[in-house]
């Protein structure tokens, strides 16, 4: 039953996806019904009616597509700068928007959009905006994105359809004016040369429809929003020449430069960086009216800018570790909130090479996943919610030993402790073994280094047993404490304070 639910979806939803044409960067279709939402901010706006002032404080989160083997998705330094060039954009407008989380998700089949229905449905988080960064969408050359579904439907009160966001992370990632231009339309915005898709960039052409240069008829046609100026480009990806786009005419034939400076322009991003007073208000509009949902989740506390990179403890640099249980830990830093940790068998952290990454809330991680006698290097980027920008990684290296420090079954050995840990510098570790026969082995000790600083012959009894060992040879650290015998070998870590 659920696999016929999961086909009807896919055939609902297609038609809310714009396959976009050859050469223009979005592909965003929007709904004739939704002007009514436009009109009412614009007349409301006319008549001296603003909304609330408040601050919105909105979720996003950012869907990481990658293929089966976690390869293939987009770089987490390039997220959290774009994410912050976002939010840039959208604060002069009281819009806050942060990063509710990163998700990845690794399945080649979703690394391009054609099953987003199923990648959606199976994914998409609640109240929040979800934006998914795929290394390549379907709808043909030069489509950089779009934002599929509608915030409503005539007669409805609630976002309709996959009501998600997809970006061509690989095509046009670099381009931030193609995220803010796709969020606007999620918002409820349309382009402001609506009508004209397809037209090409109309330069020194005359059009019989379209807005009048003296505004006349802005509340019937192309974006309803009065303080946008006429448009006739579409043409995706435009350049500016001069600083003011092409000479275009009216309706009246009357000559116009449109506005290169407007997020939903064609313009490219060298142009772009504001809304109007009107675009926000209908903005405004549509998230007070149809998106309550995203004001839902708590606000996160005031956070300042994470200014400080982290500060790599363990395992120092160059240090050797058993292969298969590597503990990571680095200095807490002011103001993150949460810490992107991975490892990689370059310096130069290649997305090729990356042996594993994640995102932690605390600043330690442990790896077991790490193969013997190999050279590895980890790097942590502390940010915040709020704050992405000045992200900057801390690199450090180490290499890995050839035996492990997972114990063994040793029979006849039923318990294994060992006592104070941390234990203080100079004070006795006390050693306590259980066993259920006598056996003769040594008693080794290892530096973080893997080095040998401690070996004594032992025998054990059928009995309870205890053994001394003396710390005041030992530096503060981390150590494992191994006991050997023909059986086998079990461990146990230790740390000198």
């Amino acid at each position: 039953m659920k696999n016929s639910f999961l086909i009807t979806l896919i055939f609902i939803f297609l038609p809310l996806i714009s396959i976009g044409q050859s050469g223009e960067w979005c592909g965003t279709v929007y709904p004739e019904y939704m002007f009514e939402y436009v009109e009412e901010a614009t007349r409301n706006l006319q008549n001296g009616i603003e909304k609330s002032g408040d601050a919105y404080y909105i979720p996003v989160t950012l869907h990481n597509m990658r293929q089966n083997s976690g390869l293939g998705g987009t770089d987490i330094e390039r997220i959290l700068e774009m994410f912050c060039e976002i939010a840039d954009a959208f604060e002069p407008y009281d819009m806050n928007l942060y990063l509710s989380s990163i998700e990845y998700h690794d399945n080649t089949a979703w690394t391009a959009d054609a099953a987003i229905a199923t990648t959606q449905f199976l994914t998409r988080e609640k109240n929040t905006v979800n934006m998914y960064l795929f290394p390549s969408l379907t709808g043909g050359a030069g489509l950089c994105g779009y934002y599929s579904g509608n915030a409503t439907s005539p007669g409805a009160t609630q976002p309709m359809g996959l009501d998600v966001i997809a970006i061509n992370i690989n095509g046009c990632g670099n381009r931030v004016d193609v995220l803010v231009h796709e969020l606007g339309h999620y918002f409820g915005l349309p382009h402001t040369f609506h009508g004209f898709e397809g037209s090409g960039s109309n330069c020194g052409v005359y059009v019989v429809n379209g807005e009048r240069v003296d505004g006349s008829n802005c509340h019937g046609v192309t974006d309803r929003i009065c303080d946008t100026k006429p448009d006739n480009n579409a043409s995706g990806g435009l350049n500016c020449p001069g600083g003011q786009g092409c000479l275009q005419y009216d309706r009246d034939s009357v000559a116009f430069y449109p506005d290169i400076t407007n997020y939903m322009s064609y313009f490219d991003e060298d142009c772009q960086n504001r809304f109007t007073q009107g675009q926000q208000e209908v903005m405004r509009n549509i998230i007070e009216n149809l998106r309550e949902d995203l004001l839902i989740p708590p606000i996160p506390e005031s956070i300042e800018g994470v200014t400080e990179t982290a500060t790599l403890v363990l395992p120092p640099e160059g240090a050797n570790r058993p292969y298969d249980e590597v503990y990571f830990n680095w200095a807490p830093v002011p103001n993150s909130t949460h810490y992107y940790f991975e490892i990689n068998r370059t310096e130069n952290f290649s997305p090729s090479f990356m042996v594993e990454n994640g995102i932690v809330e605390k600043n330690e991680y442990t790896s077991t996943i790490l193969q013997p006698s190999l050279d590895y290097y980890w790097r942590v980027i502390p940010y915040n919610q709020v704050n992405t920008c000045n992200a900057t990684d801390s690199q450090g290296s180490f290499s890995t030993l050839a035996w492990t420090v997972a114990n063994e079954e040793v029979e006849g050995v039923e318990s294994f402790d060992i006592s104070p840990n941390p234990v203080t510098s100079g004070a006795s570790l006390i050693i306590e073994l259980q066993t259920t026969r006598s056996m003769n082995g040594a008693l080794n000790v290892y530096n973080i280094s893997g080095q040998l600083v401690h070996r004594e012959a032992i025998d054990v009894p059928a009995s309870s047993n205890q053994f001394m060992l003396d710390t005041q040879p030992f530096a503060t650290g981390l150590y494992v404490v191994q006991l050997e015998f023909e059986e086998g070998m079990i461990y146990q870590k230790f740390v000198v304070q």
